[in-house]
């Protein structure tokens, strides 16, 4: 991806009410709130002993070509606030302060939706909205749960990035208000960039200027080999045989081998990176029968050391656990498995003890790691960490971790502002369900947003959902969705299997064995899609608007994508259909499993998609059109369409 170092843009600011106004050429791309409020939704918004103020007008002004200063009334007699603006090649740096220096319990600001467009990024959200103003967020706190960022990029060409581990509470369009509002907690200043460009997608390739490339390429056999996890196969109830018996039904079933992730409970106790020698008597013996079966294996681990682990006393001697700054002792926090002390990354022996442990299970024949938690939510109160940090800190040292010490095979879920280091990021846990609210419909709209934040090595989360193990008395997965979920995975960089489709119909099993297969023969493709992210930072699942940012309807498909440069993907998302619409931006386009020829901008009402029969369109005379068509064409002539009743 290519921009132009410096972009036309004009800053423009009312004096009474505040108003900032941002220009590219003659066109609108930002407009802060211009509505009076008890400060919550108005610039230069701050919040002391419990009350909020807000700017009222500038009273003087310091402009130069670098940019302005500005002295700004408040709602409070006795607080001015300072605006200081200053122009970047690509935008804008804002930063306010009060005048006199002290601390804010809040400092934040406000925009306009309208202004903009359409928004997108923020990160995990239920429900997953795309665009963001097609529903409500708020966040307070915004705590890095799963892969959120603090960037927000429009349609207008305007994007807001607070490159900042501070704590932040953010809110866009709450209550149906038309705003994007973001403060600061505890801080002298709130500073953030605002960037600008004529299109989204120049813009999105400023972004990579701020967060960086991705700094490497997984593995090559991640974008071909499924990945299989026991997780929802065997939740917490994983034993030798029983893990053995998965690999053995994979194989059985004429499903490709290719990673077995051996995921919670291993261990006699969380926080011990060990196996337990009763239910895993000869862990040597397992990975050299998954070798012998064609599988490379992976392990489950996560820094949150269980309070009745061995690990934990262990730690906590060592100074290897975050602490509880009022006590000095281990902090404690509350996970999904009980209670626990967070492993200290930042701490010299804390970092020797889990990489030492992590070696010692790769020379054992792992060949990387599935990293749980690290999400901000999960750290102790009032925590105190060897190299202090902000609150928002320890996923981007997890991260960092993890890059430094087991970057292959390494897959995250959680991540804040960690996309240089170019690591497998899934999805927070999908419920299976059909939905925008963390179902199927909101696997495809947080592989958009990971996408548009900077994170292009995605795993859509596992076929077909999380099951039953957050919600343990809900139905299984009807053989509809687990096809349709499979479909809409099959097309994604990684695909990741752990209920066992075996359970299923033997039609089921057969279309699922086939949308596996086919996976693996887009491995070429999507291995170079992934090398076009690193060295460009070009994501592989892509929103249409990449193909053409200058078509409107583009930014409002939430339902389908571009899966590399050449291929469009339409999943069906909703229970029985049998169609469903599909549009195809500008240029030529060949239906991948008629051949028929469409020229598009083009709405196709009522496109055949039965199950199974996800919409695929070729681009038209394009690199890898032939290619595509040689790897798809036979294997999609393998899977019975309409096979499966709803």
């Amino acid at each position: 991806m290519h921009t132009p170092d410096r972009v036309n843009y004009r800053c423009e600011v009312d004096a009474a009410p505040f108003v900032l106004r941002l220009y590219v050429g003659d066109r609108l791309v930002l407009q802060s709130s211009d509505r009076e409020g008890d400060g919550g939704p108005a610039p230069g918004a701050f919040r002391r002993g419990g009350v909020w103020h807000y700017v009222t007008g500038v009273v003087a002004e310091d402009r130069d070509h670098h940019g302005m200063t500005l002295r700004c009334a408040t709602t409070d007699p006795t607080v001015q606030m300072l605006a200081t603006i200053s122009y970047l090649p690509d935008g804008l740096r804002v930063r306010w302060e009060p005048a006199d220096g002290l601390p804010c319990e809040r400092i934040g600001d406000a925009y306009d939706l309208a202004s903009s467009g359409h928004w997108y990024g923020h990160g995990y959200h239920e429900p997953q909205w795309w665009p963001l103003d097609n529903g409500q967020v708020r966040h307070d706190p915004f705590l890095c749960n799963n892969v959120q960022s603090p960037i927000w990029l429009t349609s207008g060409g305007a994007g807001i990035v607070v490159p900042t581990e501070e704590l932040l509470a953010v809110s866009l369009n709450a209550d149906g208000d038309g705003l994007f509002r973001v403060a600061m907690a505890d801080v002298t200043a709130f500073e953030y960039l605002v960037l600008v460009d004529d299109t989204i997608v120049d813009l999105f390739a400023r972004l990579l200027r701020v967060v960086g490339l991705p700094a490497r390429v997984p593995p090559k056999e991640v974008f071909a080999k499924p990945i299989y996890s026991t997780w929802t196969q065997y939740p917490r109830d994983l034993t030798q045989q029983k893990v053995l018996a998965f690999a053995h039904a994979i194989v059985d079933s004429d499903l490709p081998a290719g990673i077995l992730e051996i995921d919670e409970k291993y261990q006699p106790s969380f926080g011990e990176i060990a196996f337990d020698p009763v239910t895993f008597p000869d862990p040597a013996g397992l990975l050299a029968e998954l070798r012998a079966l064609g599988f490379a294996a992976t392990l489950w681990t996560s820094p949150f050391i269980n309070t009745d682990s061995p690990a934990f006393a262990e730690l906590a001697a060592m100074g290897g656990l975050v602490k509880d700054r009022r006590t000095g002792l281990p902090g404690l926090l509350t996970w999904w498995a009980g209670e626990a002390g967070l492993l200290d990354v930042t701490s010299p022996a804390g970092e020797r003890w889990y990489a030492d442990k992590l070696r010692a299970m790769a020379d054992l024949g792992f060949v990387g790691f599935k990293f749980d938690g690290g999400d901000g939510k999960y750290t102790p109160a009032h925590a105190r960490y060897f190299v202090p940090q902000r609150p928002q800190g320890f996923a981007n040292r997890y991260l960092e971790f993890i890059a430094t010490h087991f970057p292959d095979y390494a897959e995250s879920r959680t991540a804040w502002m960690a996309q240089r280091e170019g690591l497998i990021t899934r999805e927070g846990g999908k419920d299976s369900v059909w939905g925008l609210d963390n179902g199927l419909h909101a696997l495809v709209t947080q592989a958009l947003t990971q996408a548009i934040l900077g994170y292009p090595y995605l795993i859509c989360d596992m076929v077909p959902g999380r099951v039953q193990t957050r919600f343990p008395d809900a139905p299984l997965p009807t053989d509809e969705l687990f096809v349709r979920w499979t479909e809409a995975s099959a097309f994604t960089p990684i695909l990741q299997f752990s209920y066992g489709p075996w359970h299923y119909a033997p039609e089921t099993l057969a279309v699922v064995r086939a949308y596996a297969h086919l996976h693996g023969a887009l491995g070429e493709y999507l291995y170079a899609a992934a090398e076009e992210a690193h060295r460009a930072g070009t994501p592989i699942v892509r929103p249409l608007f990449f193909h053409d940012p200058a078509d409107p309807i583009t930014y409002i498909v939430d339902d389908a994508f571009l899966l590399g440069p050449d291929l469009l993907v339409a999943p069906v998302v909703t229970e029985g259909a049998a169609t469903r619409d599909v549009y195809l931006p500008a240029g030529a386009w060949r239906d991948a499993w008629t051949g028929d020829a469409y020229t598009g901008p083009l709405k196709r009402h009522a496109h055949p998609a039965p199950c199974p029969g996800i919409p695929l369109f070729l681009r038209e005379d394009a690199a890898w059109t032939e290619t595509l068509a040689a790897a798809l064409t036979p294997r999609l002539r393998d899977i019975p369409r309409g096979a499966i009743a709803s």
